[in-house]
Order: structure tokens, then sequence, then C-alpha cells
């Protein structure tokens, strides 16, 4: 269950790096359960396999403060995972995923429930995905739970449940989703 990078530092940049060859953990940990992460990037990463692409700090029970605060992912691909980018119970806040690429394409088999989403936030502010494509999810493509939520130029497909799902409020531009299993 050990991740592959754990970043929690702030001002944190992690660039150029090739993870696979792991079947469970994640290939990156990050957020912080004492204070809020702040200004990581994850840039230029190719991901492959394991239970999460990127997880963030699983807090147990309610919180308030985040556990990341300014997040950018540039270019990261994401291979034969169950989950994609994954900000269990969060919040993650601030956070920009751009030119994501997430194919979980074999990582899970079958219904999998509400587990399985190719990008999911469960609570944040200010999230932005833009320039992203999503397939092979078992369960939804983008699910967030997040306020302040813009998706922009992205393409969620053959997934097994809903394509795109916003819980609070939010913008979905420039969207192509077919292949779904739900709405």
């Amino acid at each position: 269950w050990l991740p592959a990078i754990t970043a929690s530092a702030d001002d944190l940049v992690i660039d150029g790096f090739v993870i696979r060859g792991f079947t469970t953990g994640s290939g990156v940990y990050f957020g912080r359960l004492d204070s809020p992460q702040r200004n990581l990037v994850l840039r230029h990463l190719w991901i492959e396999g394991g239970d999460d692409g990127l997880l963030a700090a699983f807090p147990e029970g309610e919180r308030t403060q985040p556990v990341v605060d300014g997040m950018l992912v540039y270019d990261v691909a994401i291979r034969r995972a169950p989950i994609g980018f994954n900000c269990g119970e969060g919040p993650c806040n601030g956070v920009r995923l751009e030119a994501l690429s997430v194919d979980l394409s074999g990582g899970a088999a079958g219904d999998v429930g509400s587990w399985g989403d190719g990008i999911a936030v469960e609570r944040g502010d200010n999230i932005v995905v833009f320039n992203a494509e999503v397939t092979g999810a078992g369960a939804d493509g983008i699910d967030l739970k997040a306020t302040r939520v813009a998706i922009a130029n992205v393409i969620v497909h053959d997934v097994g449940r809903n394509g795109i799902k916003l819980w609070n409020d939010g913008d979905v531009i420039n969207a192509l989703v077919y292949y779904t299993g739900a709405d």
C-alpha cells in the first residue's frame, strides 16, 4: 500500500518521473494532515499501475482545513490503475489539472460501484480541469463534489457510470462525453 513518492513539503516540484511496476499503493501520495500543503507542482509524470495514480492524504473524520491548498498537475499520464486523481476526504483547494491523461482500462474489473473514478474530489474549492482526457474508468469519468469548479476542453469516454458529475456548482465548457454507462 506504500506510495512510490510521498509529497508533503510546501513549494515542492516533482518533475519528469516514470512510476510503474507496482500493484498496490499510489504513484504520488500528497497533502498533509497537520496543516495544508501549499504550492505543489506535479508535472511530466507517467504513472502506471497501483491503486491510485495521485492520492491525497486521507484524514479520519470531518475536517475544515484543506490537505492541499494550491496544486498544479500538468502533463501527467495515469494508466491501468483503478482510480486516477483521488482527493478522498480532502478538502483539496486551489487545484488545477491541466493536460492530464487518465486511461484506467484494465485497472479495475466489472462494476466497481462508486469506487473507480478517473478524477475524484470529495470536498474542495476552486478546482479547474483543463485539456484533459479520461477513459476506462469503472465508475465516473470526472466526479467533483467541490465548489467553484471549471471543466474545459475535456474528453471523457468509455466509463462505467457518469461522464462528468458535478455535485455543487461549476461550469463545463467545450466537453465531449460519449460511451458512458449512466447519464
